[in-house]
C-alpha cells in the first residue's frame, strides 16, 4: 500500500508542482512592469513557447509584429495570463535560461 506523505508519492509531487507554479506565476505578476522594461529576448522566448504549443499563432503573430519591444512584452505577458500556471512556468524556466541576470536581480529565489 502506498502511503500518500511518501516523499515520493503522487499528492507529495503534485503539492510540489502546485507550489512551484505558484511562485513562478507571483514572480510573474509581481514584475511585470519590469519584464516589459527590461526583457530584451521577447522573440526568442515566444519562438519557445510556440514550438511548445503553449502560445497560438495568432498570438504569436500579434507578439512579432508588434513595436517597440515593450509592446512584444506587453502582449506575451497578456498570452500567459490566458495559458495559467504551466505557461508561466514555462516562461519563467526560459527566462531563466536567456535572462538570467534580470532573474537574479528581480527574484534570486525563483
Amino acid at each position: 500500500m502506498q502511503s500518500t506523505n511518501s516523499e515520493y508519492g503522487t499528492p507529495y509531487l503534485t503539492n510540489l508542482k502546485h507550489l512551484l507554479f505558484q511562485s513562478e506565476t507571483e514572480f510573474v505578476n509581481t514584475h511585470r512592469d519590469k519584464l516589459i522594461e527590461r526583457v530584451s529576448s521577447v522573440m526568442a522566448i515566444a519562438d519557445s513557447l510556440k514550438s511548445k504549443d503553449m502560445i497560438n499563432g495568432e498570438m504569436y503573430s500579434k507578439v512579432h509584429a508588434a513595436e517597440p519591444r515593450e509592446e512584444k512584452m506587453r502582449l506575451l505577458l497578456d498570452a500567459l495570463d490566458s495559458g495559467g500556471a504551466a505557461v508561466k512556468a514555462e516562461f519563467c524556466r526560459l527566462l531563466k535560461e536567456k535572462e538570467r541576470y534580470l532573474v537574479n536581480e528581480l527574484g534570486p529565489h525563483l
